[in-house]
């Protein structure tokens, strides 16, 4: 018996739709940084989706429990809320530990159970579509005018990426060159946004992604050349505007923070290799013997900087100090697991809903940033990161003839 998912579908659009704008936003404990209101939401709208779409889960169910995934993902759970209890910084490591996990395990089965079906994955494609044409043109005619958007350049263009799926699918199904032309000038919009908010990570992807598409063949050489002197031209136009974001070595933050986060974190987890120092602990009394490994600084401008940025520019450095390497592990081998599974789902031809070589895409670029970025930690874009994950990943639906 087939069971009417609308009223799920809806629940999981209003909190992407949330995700996406940050609003409302609710401060649930005075005082604590930690996004604790998008984190909730999460969690109620995994269980609103359970509670009404249980006939659906029960269909998964025998399946399910009889896999390694349930327990994978409780046992992850449990290791991150130990690993924040025995925090010095216990309260607001447990925090932010809910923040991380909430978000993660909401959004990959809300992904994998709702989103794998590909009938809801074609209203999905809508959703994140008209999500990304919001978030763009609201950044380039209002800028920091709503609050939605004072976020950091980091999170918005994570947060454009993850939304480009929709118009990316609409573009590579694009039957005529009129169509195709609309889509990529969307696109060109959530560039614009992202070069506007100043991200520099967004500048410099294509540099990245293009020499990857064509040697895969997923691009005419000819067609990459173009768009390489195209996105080069971009880029020096804009570090001519934003000479400040132009990459040096010498006393650079950006640079001597992160490179020099590496072996910081290999430091304090030699301390506490098991479960960390929990998520908001100070790193700085685990590092009085720390020795620099780099010249790219001096030790007391390292340790300032280190002094007012609680985790690393790193998001595995930061769960490797944070929660330590048990948690770590376990999560990284899920999503090598995970991985794989979104890679062996780009072969079979889809016939509606989200593409998966866009999903592929989306990801991986995310996994690009999130080394110089702690982009897990913002629940939004753990939300939308593991929904995709989720629905690249699923058992059933994805490549149904709809």
């Amino acid at each position: 018996m087939k069971v009417d998912n609308s009223v799920p579908f809806g629940v999981v659009a209003l909190m992407c739709a949330h995700a996406a704008f940050l609003t409302p936003y609710i401060v649930l404990v005075h005082g604590e940084r930690t996004n604790l209101f998008t984190s909730l939401l999460t969690l109620a709208t995994f269980f609103v989706v359970v509670f009404i779409s249980r006939r659906t889960f029960s269909d998964f169910g025998g399946w399910l429990w009889s896999s390694w995934e349930p327990c994978a993902w409780l046992t992850l759970g449990g290791l991150v809320v130990l690993s924040g209890f025995l925090s010095p910084e216990r309260t607001a490591s447990l925090y932010r530990s809910f923040a991380f996990f909430a978000p993660a395990f909401a959004g990959y089965w809300c992904g994998r159970v709702l989103l794998g079906d590909a009938f809801w994955q074609r209203y999905g494609a809508t959703l994140f579509t008209a999500l990304f044409a919001v978030l763009a043109l609201g950044q380039i005619v209002y800028g920091a005018g709503l609050a939605f958007i004072a976020v950091h350049h980091h999170a918005m263009a994570n947060m454009l990426i993850v939304l480009a799926v929709g118009p990316l699918t609409f573009f590579i199904r694009a039957k005529t060159k009129g169509k195709r032309i609309i889509w990529l000038g969307m696109l060109s919009l959530g560039f614009w946004a992202a070069y506007l908010v100043g991200s520099r990570f967004t500048i410099l992807l294509p540099f990245v992604l293009l020499p990857l598409f064509a040697c895969f063949g997923c691009i005419r050489k000819r067609y990459t050349c173009v768009a390489t002197v195209i996105f080069l031209g971009v880029a020096v136009f804009f570090f001519f505007q934003n000479p400040s974001k132009m990459l040096h070595l010498k006393n650079y933050e950006s640079i001597f923070y992160r490179v020099e986060g590496v072996p910081t974190a290999a430091h304090i987890a030699k301390q506490h290799p098991f479960f960390g120092i929990g998520l908001r602990a100070s790193r700085a009394p685990y590092l009085e013997d720390y020795e620099m490994h780099s010249d790219l600084t001096d030790r007391d401008t390292y340790m300032r900087v280190v002094r007012n940025n609680v985790t690393s520019d790193n998001m595995l450095s930061t769960m490797v100090v944070g929660l330590g390497l048990l948690p770590t592990l376990l999560y990284v081998a899920m999503l090598a697991v995970y991985g794989r599974r979104v890679v062996s789902s780009f072969e079979p031809a889809q016939c509606g809903g989200l593409d998966n070589r866009m999903i592929g895409l989306a990801l991986f670029s995310c996994l690009i940033h999130f080394t110089i970025q702690d982009g897990l930690l913002y629940p939004q874009l753990s939300w939308y990161f593991h929904l995709l994950l989720g629905v690249a990943s699923a058992k059933e639906g994805l490549h149904a003839d709809i």
